[in-house]
């Protein structure tokens, strides 16, 4: 912040002896290629340090944007950690009710027992070799691919 408020100031400086001159131009009869020469380099002196500006300023937000990207991922992975440490804690009030009516034939404890003893498994091949020898389910299935894709965020 410090270094732009010192280019905001060294630009105003600029900008008040290019007025100045233009002023001194006006109020005089004949205008010298000097003048001109003077206040090109006068502007491109400005020019090149609000470019240099420009770019830091860009740098600033591209780091903001990183820092706060990294952040918000860490924090995502923290709480996607904590609700996938539990399957039950990962469905929805719909996801518990489809997923009862369509995979555990509408039986509330199999589903129960099922996702208790899934929570004890430690990798997905695992959990699939316990659900296909458990059960007969289509993994083509909608039902049954939504609950592949919870499994799936769990593991990974």
């Amino acid at each position: 912040m410090m270094f732009f408020q010192k280019e905001l100031e060294q630009n105003l400086e600029i900008i008040r002896v290019i007025e100045v001159s233009f002023r001194e131009a006006l109020q005089s009869d004949t205008i010298s290629a000097s003048f001109f020469s003077r206040n090109q380099e006068r502007l491109n002196a400005l020019k090149g340090a609000l470019k240099r500006m420009e770019e830091t300023y860009q740098k600033s937000q591209s780091k903001e944007n990183y820092l706060a990207a990294g952040f918000s991922g860490l924090l995502g992975d923290k709480i996607n950690k904590k609700i996938y440490a539990d399957v039950r804690n990962a469905l929805t009030f719909n996801d518990r009710f489809r997923f009862q009516r369509d995979l555990f034939e509408g039986d509330t404890n199999v589903m129960k027992e099922t996702l208790e003893e899934i929570d004890q498994l430690h990798s997905l091949p695992d959990v699939f070799s316990y659900l296909d020898q458990r059960f007969n389910w289509n993994w083509a299935d909608e039902s049954a691919q939504a609950f592949k894709e919870i499994l799936e965020k769990k593991f990974t």
